[in-house]
């Protein structure tokens, strides 16, 4: 009896292994897309990392999404790119918090070779430097399989210094220590413990390049397949178990280099879906558990072997998977929490400082959120430089852990205003000592002649400050005054100085 559960166990693991195949090894390719534009730069300047999603804004954090072996960046953008149970991507997931642009990198044509080629590591690495340029910020990696690899090769080039543009670098099933599906497709016969799958793989290969030859209509299990020359690749060679390739690698930089976090997906074959078949543990179907973990203790995902085409334990669909999407967002807020507090050591107390027509403490009109967000020692999170419906290209924004009711009034990158609502304390007050509550009387004192009524409505009272030396430069401060007090003020660029809404996060 246990002579026949065993047989009965391989043949039927062996049948799932070959309906996997075809999905295992390649992803369909996607038509060449438009390269990102960045702000003031030449389109191609980062090379093939094109924007993904939200606008691409200076101070925010990059993501780069990297694919893998015979794919393409279509694996993160298409049609069938979602996560499961969602109508999302990881891209669109990612998104969302706020705090990130992402961005795809493209080395589809050169994929058949191997990760050290000039076409691969070498334009990661300058796409990944470009990019902490650019944003002023370091780069997050997001990695498939043999992508994985080439971002290791990237983050120790130039002596280690690209991976010190980098905070984190999460992989889905990226083989560390080799594919055992790649042993097998190079029939090398040196990987014993997958006797069994390596059979299945060699009768598809066969199957499918019979169908090639002989010019036959290519079965739906056949689509994608590699011919024989391109399983013959510098690339299969290197994703091979027990080959020199992967273990000539330059390690990740040790000091000042990125936090890496390997995820995995776990298949687990069973009998008549009760008993686990003894002796198979292929990790993904194409990458094992103890390769793609590279022994650290990270996230994996168990899950029973199905079909291929929905099964996102599948090598090919790890980043459609739930609960690996989760925690990839989840290992992108951590790299982003850490480099804040790692990059805004003295964090200055707002409600301290006064307001003027230039600026409020440290903060100084002109700035870059990036700019702002350093001298402040604080996050200003949300998404600057939004059009607004009434033509205004400004973003009102707080700080994070700052005074209620205070904005940063962003246009273009650049801060135009500080906006004072009705919201907000009395201690946050003009260099002057005026603050939310005090009297209309008080107010005109203050500023005597340079102050003007600007308008009535519904009966608030806008008055406005015009400061005549040069040194302000045109800037004024505007307040609103509610039941003959001041209820709210802006000060800054006088199309921005007012009270009206940029649409504050």
């Amino acid at each position: 009896m246990a002579d026949f559960l065993s047989s009965t166990a391989r043949r039927i693991a062996a049948v799932l292994f070959s309906e996997a195949i075809a999905v295992a090894i390649a992803t369909p390719l996607s038509a060449a897309g438009a390269y990102a534009t960045l702000p003031s730069r030449p389109a191609k300047v980062c090379g093939t990392a094109q924007a993904a999603g939200k606008q691409f804004t200076k101070g925010v954090t990059p993501v780069l999404f990297v694919h893998g072996f015979n794919s393409g960046p279509a694996m993160w953008t298409g049609g069938e790119a979602k996560v499961e149970r969602s109508n999302k991507t990881l891209i669109d997931l990612v998104s969302q918090t706020g705090s990130t642009t992402a961005f795809t990198f493209d080395y589809r044509r050169f994929s058949n070779r191997w990760v050290t080629d000039k076409a691969i590591g070498h334009r990661l690495a300058s796409t990944i430097s470009c990019l902490r340029n650019l944003a002023d910020r370091k780069v997050i990696v997001v990695a498939h399989s043999m992508g994985g690899l080439a971002t290791q090769w990237a983050a120790s080039d130039r002596g280690g210094r690209v991976g010190h543009n980098i905070s984190a670098v999460v992989t889905l099933g990226t083989p560390y220590k080799g594919s055992w599906l790649a042993e097998c497709t190079l029939n090398r016969n040196l990987d014993q413990r997958h006797p069994i799958e390596c059979q299945a793989a060699e009768t598809q290969f066969e199957e499918c390049d019979e169908k090639q030859r002989s010019g036959k209509k290519q079965p739906a299990i056949c689509r994608g397949v590699p011919s024989k020359i391109a399983r013959q690749s510098k690339a299969v060679e290197g994703l091979a178990n027990k080959n020199s390739e992967i273990t000539n690698l330059a390690p990740w930089p040790s000091k000042g280099g990125p936090n890496v976090y390997p995820l995995a997906g776990k298949a687990d074959f069973r009998l008549f879906g009760i008993f686990a078949v003894a002796g198979i543990e292929i990790g993904d179907k194409v990458v094992s558990v103890e390769s793609a973990t590279n022994g650290s203790r990270v996230a994996t995902v168990e899950c029973e072997a199905k079909d291929p085409q929905k099964d996102t334990c599948f090598h090919t669909m790890l980043h459609r998977n739930d609960t690996l999407a989760r925690t990839v967002v989840g290992r992108i807020k951590m790299a982003i929490q850490r480099e804040e507090g790692q990059s805004t050591p003295g964090r200055v107390e707002l409600n301290r400082q006064r307001i003027t027509v230039n600026g409020m403490g440290p903060l100084k009109l002109g700035m870059s959120r990036a700019q702002a967000e350093k001298a402040l020692g604080a996050r200003i999170p949300g998404i600057p430089d939004q059009p607004e419906s009434f033509g205004r290209p400004c973003r009102d924004l707080p700080v994070m852990g700052g005074p209620k009711g205070l904005f940063l009034r962003f246009s273009r990158d650049e801060l135009v205003a500080i906006r004072v609502s009705s919201a907000a304390s009395t201690s946050i007050s003009t260099a002057s000592g005026i603050h939310r509550g005090s009297p209309r009387s008080t107010l005109l004192q203050t500023y005597g002649a340079e102050i003007t009524t600007t308008s009535v409505d519904n009966g608030n009272e806008e008055l406005l400050f015009e400061p005549s030396a040069s040194k302000f430069e045109g800037r004024v401060i505007q307040f609103s005054v509610k039941d003959s007090k001041v209820d709210a003020f802006a000060a800054g660029e006088p199309f921005f100085a007012d009270n009206l809404d940029c649409s504050s996060d």
